[in-house]
């Protein structure tokens, strides 16, 4: 694991929550359906990359906000986007789970 970069894994819920305050993009996943699509031990920076599919993500300017909900602390919460709850990894099986990111 490189430094300061948790694994999927040791991801402290069972409910992955992201969320954007730019674009106001929202999605929640399970973290075994995660595991079974990315691996365990995938970077949650790789992870939220794939997931996002945005065209700011690596930007210095306008930058990509996409952030982990659950891992931002309570305090800076209120700056983040309401949870909107959309899109859900656990959908049927052969479904485009996370194709509503991807726009």
């Amino acid at each position: 694991m490189a430094a300061g970069s948790l694994l999927l894994r040791e991801y402290p819920t069972d409910l992955v929550r992201l969320s954007c305050e730019k674009c106001g993009r929202s999605g929640q996943y399970r973290k075994q359906k995660l595991i079974e699509r990315y691996w365990a031990d995938i970077r949650l920076p790789d992870l939220r990359e794939e997931i996002a599919q945005c065209d700011r993500m690596g930007k210095m300017h306008h930058a990509c906000m996409v952030l982990y909900v659950d891992l931002v602390p309570r305090s800076k919460r209120s700056q983040a986007r309401p949870w909107l709850g959309a899109g859900r990894c656990d959908q049927q099986a052969g479904s485009s789970a996370l194709a509503h990111l991807k726009t």
